[in-house]
């Protein structure tokens, strides 16, 4: 994750910034320990690295004498004799909530929850302007419920973005199969390559770069992706897959593609008597041409030949 875009200064003293807006709520400086949600400016890290860049804190624990603040992947001290983060809260909203939440918009539960839980990010799909006028999906789609205009706020474009990818990784089970559409070779996937199939084994794993799925190989490596680079299959097609992907590569050893067959090949017909036959023609219109004892050449369907033996490999020739 990188440095918040955005961030807007609204008031200084002395050439302190005391607040600022950002997503649409401002935030005012605050003393003392950072809390998740707080956005931190940076005057002072390990390696003078993000200097002057502002940033949301996504957890905190306490160190051996400071408190350890992580901010989108980035790590630093936040302490209370070296200040080297200065921490902005949350205070209200900046031409936000006046505006009346409709159909299609993303909130926040605030209020009493039934269904849903506080905090928790959903979608207005129905407005009747009555006493609890909206109904609200959760993000996964699987739960509804109506809700006052008093038990929501508008989310900010960070929380939606959050839940939606959330939502997305929930999607993925542990022993799912799924395939690598992109992201292969690259950390963190690197050693996997796309259109292979792998293994999920955990889809809420805190990366330096984000939330991830831990997916592994049949050595058991992982490789960490976003939920856009996986396709789930079911058990029938990641077999499915994987037979057609180890024939590729059977026929790649070769320096061939599935099917394609030269004059010379020894190939057995794959129904009747299965006759070993040699192809002695060239494909046409999708047909190989091969030698028959009965029937003469006959004219067949790649599907309905195996190869036996490649002509290069011919110890006759």
């Amino acid at each position: 994750m990188a440095k918040l875009d955005g961030v807007k200064t609204l008031d200084m003293v002395n050439g302190e910034i005391t607040k600022v807006a950002y997503g649409g709520s401002e935030y005012e400086r605050v003393e003392g320990e950072a809390k998740v949600g707080d956005i931190v400016f940076v005057t002072e890290s390990w390696g003078d690295q993000n200097i002057g860049e502002f940033f949301v804190v996504t957890y905190t624990t306490s160190g051996i004498r400071d408190q350890i603040v992580g901010m989108d992947g980035n790590i630093c001290e936040a302490s209370t004799y070296r200040h080297n983060l200065r921490i902005f809260r949350k205070v209200s909203a900046v031409n936000v909530e006046a505006e009346r939440l409709k159909v299609g918009d993303y909130a926040k539960v605030v209020g009493q929850a039934i269904v849903t839980e506080k905090g928790e990010i959903v979608k207005v799909i129905q407005d009747t302007g009555a006493i609890i006028p909206f109904k609200v999906e959760t993000m996964d789609g699987k739960y509804t419920e109506w809700r006052s205009e008093a038990s929501l706020v508008r989310a900010t474009d960070e929380e939606v973005a959050e839940a939606k990818d959330a939502a997305a990784r929930a999607k993925f089970k542990r022993g799912d199969k799924v395939r690598l559409l992109s992201g292969g070779g690259d950390y963190p996937l690197s050693g996997f390559e796309n259109d292979k199939i792998y293994e999920v084994l955990y889809n809420n794993f805190n990366h330096p770069k984000g939330k991830r799925i831990r997916i592994a190989d049949s050595t058991e490596r992982f490789g960490y992706a976003t939920p856009d680079q996986l396709e789930i299959l079911s058990e029938e097609e990641a077999a499915e897959i994987e037979r057609k992907q180890a024939e590729e590569a059977k026929w790649a050893k070769i320096g061939r593609k599935v099917g394609e067959y030269k004059n010379g090949d020894v190939v057995r017909y794959d129904y009747g008597d299965n006759e070993i036959c040699e192809v002695v023609d060239d494909t046409e219109e999708g047909r190989v041409g091969v030698q028959t004892k009965e029937y003469g050449i006959c004219r067949e369907k790649p599907a309905n030949l195996r190869l036996i033996t490649p002509v290069e490999a011919r110890f006759d020739r």
